[in-house]
């Protein structure tokens, strides 16, 4: 799969500008990015996560004070219960709700840093 976007990547000239990670079942493995990321983005992916506490404290830990995640789950194969579970894992992870904006075919929000989880 990551071959694929970098593929991708390379043919629409943007691949300087990611950079891949590849991670394990049971973590993202990004203690490296501590403090350094600006914006994350989590699309419809956060459903299939197996412990969600893990992977809101691990992208919390990689921010910077007040940056921002973008999260965005399908509409049509995640219940809004679910995804208010979703939202409350972040809040008690040290996120707090910015807004949810209108992204065609999902259920989303824009959350913020507000403390170390």
């Amino acid at each position: 799969m990551l071959e694929k976007l970098k593929t991708r990547a390379q043919k629409t000239r943007v691949f300087d500008r990611i950079e891949l990670h590849h991670c394990s079942e049971s973590s993202l493995e990004i203690d490296s990015l501590k403090n350094e990321i600006d914006l994350a983005l989590a699309f419809a992916v956060l459903h299939e996560m197996p412990d969600l506490n893990v992977v809101f404290k691990e992208v919390n830990s990689a921010l910077k004070e007040k940056a921002k995640l973008l999260i965005a789950e399908p509409q049509g194969h995640v219940t809004d219960h679910s995804f208010q579970s979703t939202l409350d894992i972040a809040l008690s992870n040290g996120f707090k709700l910015k807004d949810q904006p209108k992204i065609n075919g999902s259920k989303s929000a824009v959350l913020e840093k507000t403390l170390r989880a």
